[in-house]
């Protein structure tokens, strides 16, 4: 796990408009993940006139999880794939990426309750933004083909054999 000070120091260097902060000024918040390491990352609010307006005072940190999980998923086709969604206005601002972390935008929400996704009005914007999603032809991503299917559930296979994946 990182910490404040060396997330800031990464800040400073990938990121220009926060060149000019300390840790002192920012605040940092882990945030439960299933496999990557998050923090919440914003300027203190006494502090948010050293960030452009247009800039973001609170981002994601995310150091991409090592091990396992490298074993299952491509990060070179899910950072393109974020980087294309964000792109396109669908997703949050990408900042930084490298083969360790991705620096984004933070927005902020609230999950979607039972009640909201029984209400007709809801239901309807929800199905207007999968459209969205589901009419995309990407065409610089690669394509998944059933060899890439059959790899995959082959590396499953053999992790659960190897007993690394717990099926009970």
């Amino acid at each position: 796990m990182s910490t404040t000070s060396s997330i800031l120091e990464t800040l400073q260097d990938k990121i220009k408009v926060w060149q000019n902060l300390n840790s002192n000024e920012i605040s940092t918040k882990f945030l439960p993940s299933m496999s990557n390491t998050v923090y919440l990352v914003h300027v203190k609010p006494e502090f948010n006139g050293k960030i452009l307006d247009n800039e973001p005072s609170r981002i994601l940190y995310r150091e991409f999880a090592t091990g396992l999980l490298d074993e299952l998923i491509s990060r070179r086709l899910e950072n393109k794939l974020f980087k294309y969604l964000a792109s396109l206005g669908l997703g949050p601002q990408l900042l930084y990426v490298d083969k360790a972390i991705r620096i984004e935008e933070f927005i902020n929400g609230e999950p979607i309750s039972c009640d909201d996704m029984i209400n007709p009005d809801v239901q309807l914007l929800l199905l207007k933004e999968l459209v969205k999603y589901h009419t995309l032809k990407p065409t610089d991503l690669e394509q998944i083909t059933p060899f890439d299917k059959f790899i995959y559930s082959m590396k499953m296979h053999q992790l659960i054999k190897e007993k690394r994946i717990n099926t009970k």
